[in-house]
């Protein structure tokens, strides 16, 4: 796969997650669930910022930053957060966002295998 359809696939793929998660934490009930949906859409969204920089860039010919590490920070806090708070609720109780939460794993995991 050449950069530039790479690109365009990392952009679509990115953009798919975000309407994923969107619709996952609309069809929820549970506060905190709908938070950490919300907050998935929000990193896949500064993902797709990312990916069409970097497109444009290698649109233009222009060099472009490798990326190093990751910044985990945002995504560490976010898990953080949404564990603090899920032992103050039983989330066993709410077992309808099950599925949802099986098909956000699957697609992270499709994101980083990619």
């Amino acid at each position: 796969m050449e950069k530039v359809d790479s690109l365009e696939f990392a952009l679509d793929f990115e953009i798919n997650g975000t309407i994923l998660y969107l619709k996952l934490a609309k069809k929820t009930k549970n506060i905190l669930i709908k938070q950490l949906f919300y907050s998935l859409a929000s990193q896949e969204i500064d993902h797709a910022k990312r990916v069409d920089e970097i497109y444009e860039m290698v649109k233009e010919n222009k060099e472009w930053e490798v990326l190093g590490e990751r910044n985990l920070s945002s995504i560490e806090i976010t898990l953080k957060d949404f564990f603090r708070k899920a032992k103050k609720i039983n989330l066993k109780r709410d077992i309808e966002n099950l599925s949802g939460y099986k098909i956000a794993m699957e697609m992270e995991e499709k994101g980083y295998n990619a």
